[in-house]
C-alpha cells in the first residue's frame, strides 16, 4: 500500500488509546501508525473489511495480553 498522508481517520473513538498506561509508550504508536502510515495498521485494515476488531489489537496485529508471554 502506498503511504499515507496525514492522520488516521480512525483515530477519533479508538479503542486502543485505552489500553495504555504509560503515554510514552501509547506516542510511540501513534506516531508510527496514526500519525504515519496508518494504512499498515491492523485496526485500521480490519475496520475497512467490516471486521471485528477486537479492543486488545494493536496496530502491527499482535494481541496486547499475549506480548511478552511465552
Amino acid at each position: 500500500m502506498k503511504e499515507a498522508a496525514g492522520s488516521c481517520t480512525h483515530m477519533r473513538g479508538c479503542e486502543m488509546y485505552g489500553l495504555f498506561g504509560s503515554q510514552t509508550l501509547l506516542e510511540a504508536w501513534k506516531e508510527r501508525f496514526c500519525h504515519g502510515d496508518y494504512t499498515k495498521c491492523q485496526r485500521y485494515v480490519r475496520t475497512l473489511r467490516g471486521e471485528r476488531v477486537p479492543a486488545t489489537l494493536l496496530p502491527n496485529g499482535m494481541d496486547l495480553p499475549s506480548m511478552g508471554k511465552s
